[in-house]
């Protein structure tokens, strides 16, 4: 997948397991995170920590990963993460999205409210926290 296109849509297991389905959750801008079952970093209990600024501003996170959907409640039960774990066991949509090795390393999606991509790195700075809000304010859908 790459910048400015829109995302297939997908259903994956919750830590809870129940299904999440891309596009009946596309009433606000997604940040999906994805990383190895072993590689959870600051950043991600950073986003945690601003996840109220950022639902506010119309954004939310979802991590997703390739393991199982017991070890998925465990991280978010033991970390107190306050959004979605998704379990993409087999890798197929990390490997769709990111277009190498499923979960090899982490990477940051960000999809505008229908499902387009408008954002794709490694790396998700703090900083870019209020340039997606302004982000989300300013071109909601497009």
């Amino acid at each position: 997948m790459i910048l400015g296109k829109t995302i297939p849509d997908f259903v994956l297991k919750d830590h809870l397991n129940r299904d999440f389905r891309l596009y009946e959750n596309l009433n606000n801008w997604l940040v999906l995170i994805f990383y190895a079952e072993n590689y959870l970093s600051e950043k991600i209990i950073e986003y945690n920590e601003h996840l109220e600024k950022l639902t506010s501003a119309g954004v939310n996170i979802v991590l997703i990963n390739n393991a199982s959907i017991e070890t998925n409640k465990a991280i978010v039960e033991k970390l107190n993460i306050k959004f979605l774990l998704l379990s993409d066991l087999e890798g197929r949509l990390s490997k769709e999205i990111q277009g190498v090795h499923p979960f090899k390393k982490k990477k940051i999606v960000v999809l505008n409210n229908k499902g387009k991509i408008v954002y794709i790195d490694y790396k998700f700075p703090s900083f870019y926290l209020n340039k997606l809000q302004t982000i989300s304010r300013g071109k909601k859908g497009s």
